[in-house]
């Protein structure tokens, strides 16, 4: 019976730099890479391209590393069972990436533009890009050279 909510899929990242937050009167620890993606969507500042034109305020976020006790080996246990229904029940699963810098900005303005155009023309750009590297495609290439696609869950959390 619960509400409708996004699924957050992500690295989690180091122990390093932890970050203390408050949700519903309970204090959390939560590392660097989902902090700052709570920053960023609190801020304003996440735009999904193509989706919406407006900034991303989801209602309801699942996100496991707030939703499972940590503390628990057998919630965690648990939850891994249920990770599946939990993805695909998702009204939509957002991938936090990391933050972005001017070359990735530009790689995914790249990619939106080639998914505008192979939709509409069915467009190859890889038969037309020039054979030297610009900062887009550099963008592109940082993008999925990222931690994130070396998860294990990757997979499972993209089909579902």
């Amino acid at each position: 019976n619960c509400p409708p909510y996004e699924a957050v899929s992500y690295v989690w990242g180091s122990y390093a730099a932890l970050h203390r937050i408050r949700l519903n009167d309970r204090w959390f620890w939560i590392r660097d890479n989902l902090y700052k993606f709570l920053e960023h969507a609190a801020q304003g500042k996440i735009l999904i391209k193509g989706l919406l034109s407006n900034p991303y305020r989801p209602q309801y976020l699942w996100i496991d590393q707030i939703c499972i006790d940590q503390s628990s080996g057998s919630e965690k246990n648990h939850q891994v069972q249920a990770m599946a229904s939990i993805f695909e029940r998702a009204e939509r699963v957002v991938c936090w990436l990391g933050q972005s810098d001017t070359d990735t900005n530009l790689g995914m303005d790249l990619i939106a533009e080639y998914v505008m155009l192979r939709a509409k023309h069915g467009y190859d750009w890889t038969r037309n890009a020039k054979m030297s590297e610009n900062a887009a495609q550099r963008g592109i290439r940082n993008i999925f050279f990222r931690p994130y696609w070396h998860r294990l869950w990757i997979a499972q959390e993209f089909i579902l």
